[in-house]
C-alpha cells in the first residue's frame, strides 16, 4: 500500500512538474516601464505617427481628455480641448497621419480634427449625436466612423477633405452595435461589432457581413486583403485567410474550464508581430500570425483598452485610471 501510494505521489508530482514546464513555455518576458500620466481619467484608444503619438479617453457623459508625446511616449501632455463644460464627453477613438491630420471622436457626437498634430484643434457636433466607437483613415483625404446604440443598431459615417471634413446628414444605420474599424488599403476594411464582422472592397460604398460569429468582436488586424486575426469580449481569437469567408477559431470564446479572458484590442508591427490585450492586465504576444500566442509576464491587473506599436520592439497599452505602459519585447 505504501508503495502504491508513494507511485501515485511520485506521479502527481511529474504531472505538475509537467504543467507547470507548459505554463511557462506560454509566457514571454518584456521589459515594462509604468508611465507619468497627466490623467487619471480611463484611456479609451492610443495610436503613433513617428515619434508623435495620442491617447484619449475621459468620463462618459463629462469629461474629453486628450494626450500627446512628442518624444516617442516618453513623456505626455493633456491638450487644450475648443469645448465648453456641455460639449465635454469621453473620446473614444483617433487615427493620425503621418503628415499631422488628426481625428478623434467620442460619446454625444462629439468630434475634434488637427491639421498640425494637435497643436491647433476644431471642434465640431456630430448632427445625430451618436456614440462613435471607432475611426480610421481609408485614404489621406476621407476618414470612417463607426458607433452604435446598444448591441443591434449600428452606425457608420465618413467625412472628407474635400467637404472640410465636416460631418454629412447622412443616415447609414446598421443591425449591430459596432465597436473598431480598420482599413488594410482605400477599398478593403473591416468592422468588428457585436456578434459579426463587416466588410467592404468597394472603399465603404456597401457593406457585407463575414461570416464570423459567436463573441462581441472588438478589433481586427490585417496582414493583406485576404488574411486577418480578430479577437473579442468573450476571450476568441480568430483567423481568417480568404477575406472573412471562413475563420478559424484560434481561442474559442470562454468555456467552462478554459482560462477566462476578455479582449479589447489588437495590433501589429512591421514584422507582423501581434499583440492583443484586454482586461486584467492581460496581454499576448504572437509572432506567427495569430496561429499561437504568449503571454507576457508581469503586466499589472489593470484593464487594457487600447495598444500600439511604437516601433518594431516598442508598444503601449493604455487603459483605466489614464494609466500608460510602454512594453521592450
Amino acid at each position: 500500500m505504501a508503495y502504491s501510494i508513494k507511485n501515485r505521489s511520485f506521479a502527481s508530482f511529474c504531472i505538475l512538474f509537467v504543467f507547470i514546464l507548459g505554463c511557462k513555455k506560454d509566457k514571454i518576458e518584456s521589459s515594462l516601464t509604468e508611465i507619468n500620466s497627466p490623467t487619471s481619467f480611463d484611456l479609451s484608444c492610443i495610436k503613433f505617427a513617428n515619434d508623435t503619438g495620442f491617447a484619449c479617453g475621459g468620463s462618459l457623459f463629462d469629461k474629453s481628455i486628450l494626450l500627446r508625446t512628442t518624444d516617442a511616449g516618453i513623456t505626455w501632455q493633456n491638450l487644450p480641448l475648443p469645448l465648453t463644460n456641455e460639449q465635454n464627453k469621453k473620446l473614444v477613438a483617433l487615427d493620425v497621419l503621418n503628415s499631422g491630420e488628426l481625428q478623434v471622436a467620442g460619446f454625444g457626437g462629439i468630434t475634434l480634427r488637427s491639421a498640425d498634430f494637435g497643436n491647433t484643434l476644431s471642434f465640431q457636433q456630430e448632427p445625430r449625436f451618436y456614440f462613435w466607437t471607432g475611426l480610421a483613415y481609408r485614404t489621406n483625404n476621407e476618414a470612417y466612423l463607426c458607433g452604435q446604440d446598444g448591441l443591434k443598431k449600428g452606425y457608420i459615417n465618413s467625412v472628407k477633405r474635400s467637404a472640410g471634413w465636416i460631418h454629412p446628414f447622412l443616415e447609414s444605420s446598421h443591425s449591430f452595435g459596432m465597436n473598431d474599424i480598420q482599413f488594410f488599403d482605400s477599398l478593403h476594411g473591416y468592422i468588428a461589432g457585436f456578434g459579426a464582422i463587416y466588410k467592404t472592397t468597394d472603399g465603404g460604398k456597401l457593406w457585407q457581413f463575414t461570416n464570423a460569429k459567436n463573441d462581441n468582436f472588438t478589433s481586427t488586424v490585417w496582414f493583406s486583403r485576404q488574411e486577418g486575426v480578430a479577437v473579442g469580449w468573450e476571450g476568441t481569437i480568430a483567423k481568417t485567410d480568404d477575406g472573412g469567408m471562413n475563420w478559424d477559431n484560434i481561442r474559442s470564446a470562454n468555456r467552462v474550464g478554459q482560462r477566462r479572458v476578455r479582449l479589447k484590442c489588437i495590433t501589429k508591427n512591421n514584422k507582423d508581430e501581434l499583440i492583443a490585450a484586454g482586461e486584467k492586465g492581460c496581454i499576448l504576444y504572437s509572432n506567427d500570425k495569430g496561429q499561437s500566442w504568449k503571454e507576457i509576464q508581469n503586466v499589472p491587473k489593470v484593464n487594457l483598452e487600447s495598444v500600439c506599436f511604437q516601433n518594431e520592439q516598442t508598444f503601449f497599452a493604455v487603459g483605466e485610471e489614464g494609466r500608460i505602459f510602454k512594453i521592450i519585447l
